[in-house]
């Protein structure tokens, strides 16, 4: 019996170390999990805003393709129009025509009458020539208007762009003595960019003044 007595306390001082021990796994189990909740939720964070930083990257470089792309279809379609216009149409022709004052008076005696409405229909005129060049301009610019040319999660909108031709013959160009100088935005062209997808929205723009080297260099 006393052997008896003597073993109680040791048993109680036992089972009061093995409850501590549980309750320091189940604090540490907690701890444990607490902490990868954490990690998780930061994980998740960082994951949608790096996605997100991505997507807003693709939206800025999409806009400078739209414009780049745009202006130098624009330039492109100029100097094709006016190429057309410079190989069909003779400035010799224009003595055939009375509204150009060329056909009269004429000193005495007067050459043979060059006054001719057929022939005169062939005279290049610098004014035809420059819409000319802007028709085929904006008919170039055409070919970017789909929406979704540019990347199929994003819907690009543009209208056309109110542009000006300027011919330049101040030297011996092409056949007729005219080129194509430059091409000037006369009022801003806004280029809009929307993707449902994203739920982004964004806009820019070519600024009215901007200018259009023939050359390209711009």
């Amino acid at each position: 019996m006393p052997k008896l007595k003597e073993l109680k306390p040791n048993l109680r001082l036992a089972n009061g170390d093995q409850l501590k021990g549980y309750i320091s796994f189940a604090l540490a189990f907690v701890s444990v999990l607490l902490l990868l909740s954490i990690v998780k939720l930061y994980s998740v964070s960082y994951d949608y805003n790096f996605h997100r930083a991505i997507e807003v990257e693709r939206v800025v470089g999409l806009h400078e393709n739209v414009q780049e792309t745009s202006k130098e279809l624009i330039r492109q379609g100029a100097l094709v129009g006016f190429k057309d216009y410079d190989e069909k149409y003779d400035i010799k022709k224009c003595i055939y025509c009375i509204e150009d004052h060329i056909c009269s008076p004429f000193p005495d005696p007067p050459p043979p009458v060059l006054c001719d409405p057929i022939k005169c229909r062939d005279c290049f005129r610098d004014y035809d020539a420059e819409a000319w060049s802007h028709d085929r301009a904006i008919k170039y610019f055409g070919k970017v208007k789909s929406p979704y040319n540019f990347d199929p999660d994003f819907s690009v909108d543009m209208g056309d762009p109110d542009i000006k031709v300027i011919l330049d013959a101040n030297g011996p160009y092409q056949r007729n003595g005219y080129r194509v100088n430059s091409i000037i935005f006369k009022t801003d062209f806004p280029i809009k960019i929307h993707s449902d997808k994203f739920n982004i929205s964004s806009t820019s723009k070519i600024g009215e003044g901007v200018i259009l080297e023939s050359s390209g260099n711009n």
